[in-house]
């Protein structure tokens, strides 16, 4: 298994910002009170989560100890 390419990590990205937009997050009350900036900061946590998450699933299925 090989590391997925840009081109697709892009449009993962775009469809997550696209369902968790700025408008829906803050309908959420742990975060109504979010900045643009926090909602940014939260996104990109979010994307840095998952792509640790594959790469984590990725490697151990190359393992071969």
């Amino acid at each position: 298994m090989t590391k997925p390419d840009k081109t697709k990590l892009q449009a993962a990205s775009k469809k997550l910002r696209e369902t968790l937009t700025f408008e829906r997050i803050r309908q959420i009350p742990k975060y109504r009170n979010f900045k643009k900036e926090q909602y940014l900061q939260l996104i990109e946590n979010i994307e840095d989560m998952a792509i640790l998450l594959l790469e984590s699933y990725i490697f151990i299925q190359n393992d071969t100890t």
